[in-house]
């Protein structure tokens, strides 16, 4: 018998399908091959990586569970195909879709490795993220996922959507369900298919990821060297956030097989059109620009609007404004409002205010002692700056009383009003201890008769 018919002799033979000495020498010779790879890779780079990250015990045995997973489907793999085992499951030729065993665990084989990839990505970004040690990190990647910061867990949930619609991706190719997609091309060269939605979705979430990788990585060093306020780093981060969006959605619309010049000729009529009915829209938009570049509001001002309503920003958006009042109340506020409006900011050049409060005391007071004792009230009350200092000022002469003022200087703006309460507190105790009062409105009433105008009388009181 030649090498050539020891190759071909028939093993075994059940029904359609026939063992080979070929087959046998391959699986056993590819077998062979794999456990050496799955050997090598468990015993000695696995270890040895384990030791350059000092990995805790519960990571090696998450990553262990992982890749033995991925090698025993790979080695099912091998053998499916060395041995010819690749049977059809279900075939349908009009749909033109076949399943194979062999498919099966290569799905399987790519869930796994998606797995694990979002796994270990996660944990080297959030190494990177939070630019500590070796040893920090390690006790970092044990700590429970609700313990983790909110950038830790955005960083995480783009991570795993990114993975996993690549291993959608993957998966639609190999099952062959890239189909196309039911509607009207705009010629026959043009069609969608399921995989073009998918690369959509890829391309916005890699902008996504980008934007925040170079927030975090590359803005925030610049932010730290140049002292760039908050303010300024959020209207800087929305613009890079805006461009990078930008340039992802144009991608996604060429994969789309949507020609630019078709798309810029439809915008600008569109524009147009909406020019006219969306003025206030448009208006707010520019007017959300013109706040990120000016920096005239900023987020964390304190303002007040219409002259009453006093809040915190929260968030500057395109179109709208977000501001929390003092009764912890979310306000959305259009932009051009913040840009036409008359807006005082408190917070917006010093962090120091003068504020006022009024008051009377009775005609015949000592207004020394008046003076003396509003500035003891201002004094004892730790809210109240000590520089500048507060001062005293007689204003007028009034119908019922004599008019004082009290000039303060304080920081903390939302709360001026509760400031203001307690000196009043405080100037009401001190006025009462030394028999100062403060006089309610009074008039006096002349009544004029006949009788005493006959009598050439003065009128009775």
């Amino acid at each position: 018998m030649d090498f050539s018919s020891f190759l071909n002799f028939e093993l075994v033979r059940l029904g359609n399908y026939v063992l080979t000495t070929y087959n046998l020498l391959l699986a056993i010779a590819a077998s062979a091959i794999w456990v050496l790879v799955a050997w090598v890779l468990t015993r000695y780079i696995l270890p040895r990586a384990y030791a350059a990250q000092e990995a805790p015990e519960a990571s090696r045995r998450k990553i262990n569970r992982l890749v033995w997973s991925m090698i025993i489907i790979v080695g099912i793999i091998i053998l499916i195909q060395s041995l010819g085992l690749d049977f059809k499951i279900y075939d349908a030729e009009q749909e033109q879709f076949s399943l194979y065993v062999r498919t099966i665990f290569q799905g399987i084989l790519i869930f796994q490795a998606a797995r694990l990839a979002d796994w270990l990505i996660y944990r080297y970004v959030l190494e990177r993220f939070q630019g500590q040690n070796k040893k920090t990190w390690r006790d970092k990647v044990t700590t429970p996922r609700k313990k983790v910061r909110p950038e830790e867990q955005r960083a995480g949930r783009m991570i795993q959507s990114i993975v996993y619609v690549f291993a959608a991706f993957f998966l639609i190719q190999l099952f062959g369900l890239d189909e196309q997609l039911p509607y009207y091309p705009i010629d026959e060269n043009r069609r969608i298919v399921v995989s073009n939605i998918v690369l959509v979705i890829i391309a916005l979430l890699f902008a996504r990821l980008i934007a925040w990788l170079f927030i975090q990585f590359v803005l925030r060093n610049y932010y730290r060297l140049n002292r760039v306020d908050s303010g300024s780093q959020y209207a800087i981060n929305q613009l890079v956030r805006y461009f990078i969006f930008f340039l992802a959605l144009l991608i996604a619309i060429q994969n789309l097989s949507i020609e630019l010049t078709v798309l810029w000729g439809s915008i600008a009529a569109l524009l147009v059109g909406l020019g006219l009915g969306l003025q206030t829209t448009f208006n707010d938009w520019v007017s959300g620009i013109i706040l990120l570049f000016e920096g005239a509001v900023e987020v964390g001002d304190i303002i007040q609007l219409d002259g009453k309503t006093i809040g915190t920003i929260r968030k500057i958006g395109v179109r709208t404004s977000r501001v929390e009042t003092l009764e912890n109340v979310t306000i959305i506020v259009p932009n051009s409002q913040l840009t036409n409006d008359r807006v005082i900011n408190w917070s917006h050049y010093d962090n120091k205010i003068r504020f006022v409060v009024q008051l009377g005391v009775a005609y015949g007071s000592d207004t020394k002692l008046v003076k003396k004792l509003l500035l003891d009230a201002a004094r004892e009350n730790e809210f109240v700056l000590t520089y500048p200092s507060s001062f005293v000022r007689f204003v007028n002469f009034g119908d019922s009383a004599l008019d004082f003022q009290l000039h303060i200087w304080a920081q903390d703006f939302l709360h001026i009003e509760d400031i203001k309460s307690d000196l009043r507190f405080a100037i009401d105790e001190k006025f009462r201890a030394h028999n100062i009062s403060i006089p309610f409105p009074q008039m006096d009433v002349w009544v004029k008769s006949e009788k005493s105008e006959q009598n050439n009388l003065p009128p009775i009181p």
